[in-house]
């Protein structure tokens, strides 16, 4: 059975943070007396097309965030990044290995303290 890794995990919680935070603006907006009538009579002056438009590329984007930043927090995604990143060197190893060397000093303490945490 299939189980997301802890940083996929970590990843999801940042969107639904970013959600909750969205919601709680919001009601902080409501409180301040924006009303939801007057939102809604901004939108309605855009037009019906446009409205739905926005609405569509709206609940797109958040998907299409919330995949990306899932995806890239898997395996695959995370070793694209370190192979990325300026700060590490990667050489071929045996059997389809690869030789991971950081010279940020605080990057390498970060990963050998995260490895030590999950043995």
């Amino acid at each position: 059975m299939w189980l997301p890794t802890q940083a996929q995990v970590n990843t999801a919680g940042r969107y639904a943070t970013a959600v909750a935070g969205t919601a709680i603006t919001i009601f902080g907006l409501q409180a301040k007396g924006f009303t939801l009538d007057q939102a809604k009579d901004v939108i309605a002056a855009l037009g019906t097309t446009v409205n739905s438009v926005v609405i569509l590329l709206g609940a797109l984007a958040s998907a299409y965030a919330a995949i990306k930043g899932i995806k890239s927090s898997g395996q695959s995604g995370q070793g694209a990044q370190i192979g990325a990143n300026a700060s590490t060197l990667v050489q071929p190893g045996p059997n389809g290995t690869a030789i991971v060397t950081m010279t940020d000093p605080d990057m390498a303490k970060s990963a050998l303290t995260a490895q030590k945490n999950t043995a």
